[in-house]
């Protein structure tokens, strides 16, 4: 059996593995995105936040944190930065006394569309191998499984709540 390295000799057990196949392209996908949205001065975390608030509207940065399976601490620091660039900005939440609303800015309208464009660009290069009735097989079947796995949202960096 070949040695696991880094390099391009893997081991066949390892090559069966959907598991490893899933989080290498993860992976990969996720360097692209970084490294795409990097001249717009944000990253896909930043970009994910911005279409949540598109698509609900203000809500809290607790929601926004649970919805997207993001660490709390974590989140404070993305919705910072995004409230540095000008992109969101935090309301006073009527629901709540206690939390802010995050409420994209028009300025944060603007990153969407040209982050989206960026995005969209990365997407057909990154799937160009498959047929449009593969990717959205994929998708299905991605979906499928997220849904189907029984605690779905596990976090490393905090405990679930019973």
């Amino acid at each position: 059996m070949p040695m696991v390295t880094l390099g391009t000799r893997l081991s066949s057990k390892l090559m069966d593995r959907a598991i490893f196949w899933i989080n290498k392209t993860a992976r990969l996908i996720q360097a692209r995105a970084f490294g795409a949205l990097r001249p717009l001065g944000i990253d896909p975390r930043h970009y994910v936040v911005l279409l949540l608030l598109e698509e609900v509207g203000p809500i809290s940065q607790k929601v926004i944190s649970e919805d997207l399976n993001i660490d709390p601490t974590i989140m404070v620091a993305i919705v910072d930065d995004l409230e540095r660039l000008g992109l969101v900005r935090r309301d006073a939440n009527p629901e709540d006394r206690r939390a802010y609303a995050v409420k994209l800015t028009s300025k944060g309208g603007r990153m969407i569309e040209k982050a989206s464009r960026i995005m969209d660009s990365m997407e057909t290069e990154f799937f160009r191998g498959l047929s449009e009735t593969e990717r959205t097989r994929l998708v299905a079947t991605l979906k499928r499984l997220h849904e189907s796995t029984p605690n779905r949202r596990p976090n490393p960096h905090r405990t679930e709540k019973p």
